[in-house]
């Protein structure tokens, strides 16, 4: 199975967007959906890894830009281990405050794709950001073909 033309197309996806520019981290979360299991989630970290990610199982470096795994189990069908190491800066994200003064707490990515993971291919079903003026899509109840889907 061949990821890359997923991540070439979430790379093009997030260098269309102008404030985008940073190239940074992305995190691949498997596992994360106890009714979705073969849903991937990809999310665009900019520049640091939140320290409550506690279960990193490797990394890997495609065009510019670096993918963290995570998850239970990584899936050796689409990933090898390697003898490569790298460290990380873990951090919290920082406070921000409202005109009013309340603090605005952010601790999601700046941006979510989720893939599916089927047959050994990839599709991607959805594409979130912080910001609601971006082309937002989700086409997770219709690929799963179900009707009550957070």
């Amino acid at each position: 199975p061949n990821i890359f033309p997923a991540l070439d197309s979430i790379i093009t996806m997030k260098n269309g967007i102008p404030y985008y520019t940073y190239t940074g981290l992305f995190t691949i979360e498997f596992d994360q959906d106890s009714l979705l299991t073969d849903l991937i989630y990809i999310e665009w970290q900019k520049n640091q890894i939140h320290s409550y990610f506690s279960d990193i199982l490797g990394y890997f470096n495609y065009r510019g830009h670096t993918f963290v795994i995570r998850g239970d189990s990584i899936d050796t069908s689409i990933f090898k281990k390697t003898d490569k190491y790298r460290n990380f800066i873990f951090g919290v994200p920082p406070i921000q405050y409202t005109d009013k003064g309340e603090p605005i707490i952010p601790i999601g990515a700046f941006a979510v794709w989720s893939i599916r993971y089927k047959d050994s291919h990839f599709k991607i079903l959805s594409f979130f950001t912080n910001n609601k003026k971006d082309p937002w899509f989700d086409h997770i109840k219709e690929e799963y073909n179900i009707e009550n889907y957070p």
